[in-house]
């Protein structure tokens, strides 16, 4: 490699015996995402039950999404019940 403060996941640079080239190139799967989604239909079933009549306190055109981290979200999510 010419530039060895650089890694190349793809293209000339890149090699078969470079650790990042080969997770880099590998499907990813997060090991928890069943144990999350589970956790949300009890988080949401329990919420819904406990307060029948909660909901939005803005249009949903006015919830804003966070937009600066890669798994969004809301800024703020006002109810009422």
């Amino acid at each position: 490699m010419s530039n060895p403060h650089q890694i190349a996941f793809y293209g000339k640079g890149a090699s078969a015996k470079s650790p990042p080239t080969k997770q880099a190139r590998r499907p990813h799967y997060c090991i928890a995402v069943a144990l999350a989604r589970l956790e949300l239909k009890v988080v949401f079933g329990s919420i819904f039950q406990r307060f029948p009549a909660l909901r939005l306190a803005v249009a949903p055109e006015g919830a804003k999404l966070r937009k600066e981290i890669i798994t969004g979200g809301f800024e703020g999510f006002p109810v009422l019940w």
